[in-house]
């Protein structure tokens, strides 16, 4: 009878999902959650990542780094359920002749770009609030390419680890093709997929070990073959069932 309960509560694992969204730490009552949620049925949810570039020289406008926020940028747009990426050579760049108004990229062409246009571009960025602190610093000796993704919401296991395990194949490539730059990698996709790489990490190292701890202790009390045995059962069927039952309750872990 205990066998055929751990094995019927046991087969819903196979339901188990996983919600890696990092609001789950907040109470729904929570009043920053709130208001948050308010903003987002109002207007609309973004997830972002931000891909953070550091010249090994200590200067973003130089002809080869800003190539390479141009390639990056570019490469950007191919990432999943990609929304909108910004960066210092996309920025739209306004400027007034007489009654006509210009509005271009501020580096129209980051592959050819000259160290005096570099310059230029330098001048002109360092001008504008919205990119300073923004997406280049006073000092520019980093910058950042901003990449914003409208996520379906439709399988949320899956969408966020396909977006960071392609942006990692292109972190990867973009390295070995610019070995001057150090280039890192945060914002809200990074940060809700490392918690479902924790847990996984976790389940293959801590859990192992945990077990293990438990098996010695349990030994040494009773020096028992036996009582180890009927203790790792115990463990085993409570786990199977706590498991089985969240699955079957169709409640993410997280």
């Amino acid at each position: 009878l205990s066998l055929a309960l751990v094995a019927g509560f046991g087969s819903g694992m196979k339901y188990l999902t996983l919600d890696p969204d990092a609001r789950i730490f907040f109470a729904e009552e929570n009043p920053d959650r709130i208001a948050l949620d308010a903003f987002e049925a109002e207007f609309a949810k973004d997830d972002n990542l931000i891909l953070v570039l550091e010249p090994k020289d200590g200067k973003v406008f130089t002809p080869a780094t800003l190539a390479a926020v141009g390639e990056l940028t570019e490469d950007a747009w191919l990432l999943p359920f990609v929304r909108r990426v910004d960066s210092v050579t996309n920025f739209q760049n306004t400027s007034a002749e007489g009654d006509d108004m210009t509005v271009r990229d501020l580096v129209e062409d980051p592959a050819s770009v000259t160290q005096e246009q570099a310059d230029i571009a330098k001048a002109i960025a360092l001008d504008r609030v919205s990119l300073v602190n923004a997406l280049i610093p006073p000092a520019a000796d980093v910058t950042t390419v901003n990449v914003l993704f409208r996520l379906p919401g439709k399988e949320p296991a899956k969408e966020v680890p396909e977006i960071v395990a392609e942006t990692q194949a292109l972190a990867e490539a973009f390295e070995a093709a610019h070995p001057d730059i150090n280039l890192r990698m945060t914002g809200s996709v990074m940060i809700n997929n490392q918690f479902a790489a924790s847990g996984t990490e976790d389940a293959a190292t801590l859990t192992p070990l945990m077990f293990g701890a438990i098996l010695l202790i349990v030994f040494l009390a009773f020096f028992s073959i036996v009582g180890v045995f009927m203790t790792v059962l115990v463990i085993a069927f409570s786990a199977i069932v706590g498991l089985g039952t969240l699955g079957w309750s169709g409640v993410p872990m997280n």
